[in-house]
């Protein structure tokens, strides 16, 4: 199932993301709104030269001071786009996400991880996540929570305005009871991975959609005690590997 949705991600990204970014573009923010866009002709001591990419105005090539700027975005820390949109390739980000464990019953996943790029292709964070996981043993049902801190990866495939990467995480999952459970119940946590591939939307903000499909595993085991419909005591001990495929929607900040 992973391979499938992995092709089909795949096939998507090869079909829409044609558009190449220029090298030589350059996208001047300020804080009231107003932006450039333009081809970098020079730059000498903060004043930068911009051929304007609108067919507006009369005079097409201006002058600006970087330290006036809100955000200037060129080739040193970003990929930028004639239609105004971009991606960052420096300095930190952070994202949050949600997203579904797809079983019998779909889990909840909620994550949360500050990144750091190291190039233009490669970033690195740490992460914490909350996830719901519901399982059944001999026909019961049964809900264990996890409480998760670990270390993410991002290798960025493409660039192009829809950045193709593969994706992975690695830590621990404190383990708790959830909701069904009653006193008496325990849960142990054990390593929590995930592996995938994602999707990354450039934006005219610094705030960036994504979606990922990735295979993720979870260690447990406990003690589950709960009541039947006729209120009868039932226990069940369980060691397992919960095993999902994820899918996950978020924003990268």
């Amino acid at each position: 199932m992973l391979k499938s949705a992995l092709i089909i991600l795949i096939s998507t990204i090869c079909f829409y993301a044609n558009a190449q970014f220029d090298h030589n573009l350059i996208l001047v923010k300020y804080k009231d709104g107003v932006t450039f866009l333009g081809e970098k002709l020079s730059e000498e001591d903060n004043i930068i030269e911009i051929k304007l990419k609108s067919r507006d105005l009369l005079e097409n090539t201006i002058r600006i001071d970087r330290r006036t700027a809100f955000r200037v975005y060129d080739k040193q820390n970003a990929l930028v786009f004639e239609n105004g949109k971009f991606n960052k390739i420096t300095g930190l980000f952070g994202t949050f996400s949600y997203g579904i464990g797809f079983s019998n019953s779909p889990d909840v996943q909620v994550n949360t991880s500050i990144n750091r790029f190291m190039n233009n292709k490669f970033a690195l964070g740490i992460g914490v996540g909350i996830q719901s996981v519901n399982f059944n043993t001999n026909g019961l049902f049964f809900n264990v929570n996890f409480a998760s801190l670990y270390g993410s990866g991002r290798y960025y495939l493409t660039h192009k305005r829809r950045r193709l990467y593969t994706a992975g995480t690695v830590g621990y999952g404190y383990g708790f009871p959830g909701g069904f459970s009653n006193e008496g119940s325990n849960a142990q946590g054990g390593l929590a991975a995930a592996l995938g591939a994602g999707i990354s939307f450039a934006s005219s903000r610094d705030s960036k959609y994504f979606v990922e499909i990735l295979n993720y595993f979870q260690k447990g085991s406990g003690l589950h005690i709960s009541t039947d419909q006729f209120d009868n005591e039932v226990r069940a001990e369980y060691d397992l590997w919960f095993k999902r495929i994820a899918v996950r929607v978020g924003i990268d900040f």
